[in-house]
């Protein structure tokens, strides 16, 4: 009974001790395109209920299957201030916040996105959804869907690069339209 007890503890505390990788997203390396100087709030990032948990998934054929890494924060947040810091460097605007912000003048952008998609499936790292730019006031200046797609390697660290790319892009896309 004791040996079993010993041999219980020691399986626990490998499995306690067994750690899955944990990934955050490259740094942003983008340049100023513009410079805005009104205020942009950016809502936090709407995102498919599977991305809930910090878990890098692949979808190969109907199947879903955590490969064994981890996102280092819940990925709305981590989106969503890549998003903040994607803006401020490519307006040149140090306004660019977390939205709601406290405005009086009414002046300035709200940017809103909201991804169906952002995983890796049958080979291509894929981001869809659709993208929202309103003046401060709620009314809308822009809507806009959109699908990103490339082919990549089913390892976690691919993956977490090529959509952190693909999502880049929309934002840099965003910045232009801000910027026109």
């Amino acid at each position: 009974m004791r040996n079993l007890l010993m041999i219980l503890i020691f399986a626990i505390a490998l499995i306690g001790c067994s750690t899955k990788n944990k990934y955050i997203m490259p740094s942003v390396e983008v340049s100023s395109i513009a410079t805005i100087n009104k205020q942009i709030g950016v809502k936090k990032i709407d995102i498919p209920s599977y991305l809930d948990s910090d878990k890098i998934l692949v979808k190969e054929g109907d199947r879903v299957e955590d490969i064994g890494a981890n996102f280092l924060a819940p990925p709305s947040e981590m989106l969503t201030n890549r998003a903040i810091v994607i803006l401020k460097k490519s307006l040149n605007n140090p306004n660019v916040l977390l939205y709601p912000w406290d405005i009086k003048s009414k002046r300035g952008y709200i940017v809103e996105i909201v991804l169906n998609r952002y995983l890796y499936d049958n080979g291509y790292a894929v981001v869809e959804g659709s993208y929202y730019i309103k003046n401060a006031k709620g009314e809308s200046i822009v809507a806009k869907n959109f699908k990103r797609e490339e082919a990549v390697a089913k390892d976690a660290k691919s993956i977490v690069t090529t959509l952190s790319s693909l999502f880049d892009s929309i934002v840099l896309e965003i910045a232009r339209k801000i910027a026109r």
